[in-house]
């Protein structure tokens, strides 16, 4: 399940970066 919030975080990263 920690997987889930790793996922969240680099998808935000992404679209801030974007």
């Amino acid at each position: 399940m920690s997987s889930q919030g790793t996922l969240r975080e680099h998808t935000r990263e992404r679209g801030r970066r974007n």
